[in-house]
């Protein structure tokens, strides 16, 4: 689509700025793809178990974001994930965050139903969207655009929901 003249993304889309991103399932396939598929330069699994890395040391940046309710609850050993992986790779724990909160469902549910948390977190969707965001955007202009990334990099302005370990 990008070489084809007829198509809406002719010369729009920059082939060596490729990074992969995933929620739950979605997220353990970003881990799997960044190492497969050499156009990849970066991948985010967003609370998503990482399934039969063992033997796949993943050499690009990674990052894995984690909600709180499931920070203690490990479907694998993630510090023999983190093992292998040689690039720069972050560990972002999101306080407040539920497995669901991740989804973007919690847009819907905080006007229908308000007091419906379960599964959600406890933060407000706009605050929770806002940190997710941005901190894709952060971490992929860094190593996508050679960008800064000031909350990854734990500054005074990481906000006081997000902790971020720096693994590698």
């Amino acid at each position: 689509m990008n070489s084809d003249k007829n198509s809406f993304l002719f010369s729009k889309i920059s082939l060596s700025q490729i990074g992969a991103l995933g929620h739950s399932y979605g997220g353990a396939t970003s881990y799997q793809t960044a190492y497969q598929d050499e156009r990849v330069r970066a991948a985010i699994d967003i609370d998503g178990t990482i399934f039969n890395f063992e033997d796949k040391v993943l050499t690009k940046p990674f990052a894995f974001y984690v909600a709180q309710d499931t920070k203690n609850f490990q479907l694998f050993d993630s510090d023999q994930a983190f093992n292998n992986t040689q690039g720069d790779t972050y560990k972002v724990i999101f306080n407040g965050f539920f497995h669901g909160t991740f989804g973007g469902g919690d847009l819907f549910w905080q006007w229908d139903y308000p007091d419906f948390v379960v599964g959600h977190g406890t933060i407000s969707a706009i605050r929770a969207n806002e940190l997710i965001s941005s901190t894709v955007r952060q971490f992929f202009d860094k190593y996508l655009k050679d960008a800064s990334a000031p909350w990854l990099d734990k500054n005074e302005s990481t906000p006081k929901e997000l902790e971020v370990e720096k693994i590698n």
